[in-house]
């Protein structure tokens, strides 16, 4: 048998109960890989506030105490200049203006109690509404000292607003969102609802990978799709310049014009990646620097230009001169896509996965390829590359140690008979930064 058990209700803690409860904590900075390499989140805290995104809306309350204020700041998004369009209804393949809809008004009961209308029939097989415009959405925030950096994502895919291009205007570069770099300052930040002050921005290229900040210096990694069927277009084989030539001379041909396209071609790719060269190419991986040693054969099986991998660097405590964000730029050409960044405070490595053809064995091998940048100046450089067999599980699959990159994969064997997988550690002498060349690993 149970007792009652008499419970008197505890008193109401005092104000200086409360005030001692408010402990300030010590473990609010993100849980980075590297010492001294601030990795991007979506929640960031400087012991005195918390920033948070939530969709296009950045929130900022007191970390010790939420009752003292926010401050909310909107994402804006920028609206194309294009009238409303109507509804549109697809009908058997075809567009109609009208949605066509019969009913009757005969209804009659289930046994059940449930009521059914008879007669109804829609004309249509889907119904959407055109220039459809997602809110932006923020990615990733940086916070250093009384600045916060915000990656602000807009989409650029807008169903059923594409304009009609040929192929010399189609881009060659394939962004699906637009990115900027927004830094606000937060030394102080607002209790009223009103938003942070706004102090530099910038729209980059990219689709959005990774963030990093070393110090007052922020690093953002993006990926471009390379959409090469632009350049193979004019040598198809069924193009008209080629109809009654045989195989040495249809090869002949094509040949000559890819030699001419080639050019012009990489000049429309590199006026669209924006880069600031300054006349060289220092802050680009040279393609021919892909290849291994003597060998003259294709190690990318033709992929080589698949992707475009960017790291972009800017100083997120500078004076910004009519709120513009200057940034540095280097990148190179890559292979499948880009699978995970590893950052330390002198090295940045952007791991791509893709094949590579096995003569051995007359199959398709996943690798991963390594494009290393220098970043000790602030100012990124390519200057290393490497590739292995495999694929990382993720960023934590890859370390520096004393001067050596260590990358852990997983490579799987899979077959009609068997299937396997095999664990694989590579250990990489780091080679020296500058020189002006890239080297292998």
């Amino acid at each position: 048998m149970l007792e009652s058990v008499s419970m008197e209700a505890a008193p109401p803690e005092s104000s200086d109960s409360q005030e001692a409860g408010k402990v300030k904590e010590d473990s609010y900075e993100t849980n980075n890989q590297v010492d001294g390499v601030d990795e991007a989140d979506i929640v960031k805290s400087d012991g005195d506030y918390v920033y948070a995104a939530y969709g296009d809306l950045l929130y900022v309350w007191n970390a010790t105490d939420g009752t003292k204020g926010i401050s909310i700041t909107k994402m804006p998004s920028k609206e194309i200049d294009a009238p409303e369009p109507d509804l549109i209804v697809e009908e058997m393949g075809e567009l109609s203006p009208t949605v066509e809809i019969e009913l009757s008004d005969s209804t009659e009961s289930s046994p059940g109690g449930k009521r059914h209308r008879r007669d109804r029939h829609r004309k249509t097989s889907s119904i959407w509404y055109p220039c459809y415009k997602r809110k932006p959405g923020i990615l990733s925030l940086l916070l250093r000292g009384s600045r916060l950096t915000v990656i602000v994502s807009e989409d650029t895919n807008r169903p059923g607003c594409y304009e009609k291009t040929n192929e010399e205007s189609e881009p060659i570069l394939s962004d699906y969102s637009k990115l900027t770099i927004k830094v606000y300052d937060v030394s102080d930040v607002p209790t009223d609802g009103s938003p942070l002050k706004l102090v530099g921005e910038k729209e980059i290229k990219g689709n959005y990978k990774s963030a990093r900040s070393v110090d007052d210096t922020g690093f953002v990694i993006t990926t471009t799709n390379v959409n090469t069927g632009l350049f193979a277009t004019d040598l198809n084989r069924w193009n008209s310049q080629y109809c009654g030539l045989n195989s040495t001379e249809y090869v002949n041909l094509a040949a000559e014009i890819a030699v001419n396209n080639t050019e012009p071609f990489m000049n429309r790719m590199l006026n669209e990646l924006q880069l600031q060269l300054d006349g060289t190419c220092d802050s680009i991986f040279q393609v021919a620097a892909m290849q291994s040693g003597d060998s003259t054969e294709d190690r990318t099986s033709g992929d080589m230009l698949g992707s475009f991998v960017q790291v972009l660097s800017f100083n997120m405590s500078s004076d910004f001169v009519n709120e513009k964000i200057s940034t540095n730029v280097a990148g190179g050409f890559s292979s499948g896509w880009l699978h995970s960044v590893y950052a330390s405070q002198e090295f940045a490595g952007a791991l791509s996965v893709g094949s590579n053809y096995n003569k051995a064995t007359g199959e398709w091998d996943e690798s991963t390829f390594i494009l290393g940048f220098d970043i000790s100046g602030g100012d990124p450089l390519p200057f290393a590359y490497a590739e292995v067999r495999g694929q990382p599980l993720n960023e934590y699959s890859v370390d520096m140690y004393g001067g050596h990159l260590r990358v852990v994969t997983t490579e799987r064997q899979w077959s009609s008979s068997t299937r396997s997988t095999t664990n694989k550690l590579f250990i990489f002498k780091v080679p020296t930064a500058g020189g002006g060349a890239e080297k292998r690993f």
